[in-house]
């Protein structure tokens, strides 16, 4: 299993899958598109932003967990930068220790 940055070059299709399952399996997305071409959009969106980083556990060639951090100035200092989860997800087919590494990845990213 690797753990990296996503790479939206190369890594569109398996996440978009990746977000399709972690949707479908939440209980409150009321604010989310229902159209999947809308959702699709907004999430490639979202992750191209400058401000977002996301990691990415990927294991026999597929993207099985990852996690989704927003580095953005805190309102009320905006001299430090805060760290926020946009998501985590782990994919049921992933390998046990797949969503630890992930988070372990991220906390040492984030330092």
């Amino acid at each position: 299993m690797q753990v990296r940055e996503l790479d939206l070059n190369t890594d569109k299709e398996g996440v978009l899958l990746g977000i399709k399952d972690f949707v479908s399996r939440m209980t409150f997305k009321d604010f989310l598109p229902t159209d999947e071409t809308e959702l699709d959009l907004r999430a490639l969106e979202l992750l191209s932003k400058d401000f977002v980083k996301t990691i990415v556990a990927v294991h026999d060639d597929k993207i099985v967990a990852g996690i989704g951090l927003a580095f953005v100035p805190c309102m009320w200092n905006e001299k430090v930068i805060q760290v926020d989860e946009i998501f985590w997800w782990s994919s049921p087919d992933a390998p046990r220790s797949a969503a630890h590494h992930v988070l372990k990845y991220a906390t040492e990213m984030t330092g």
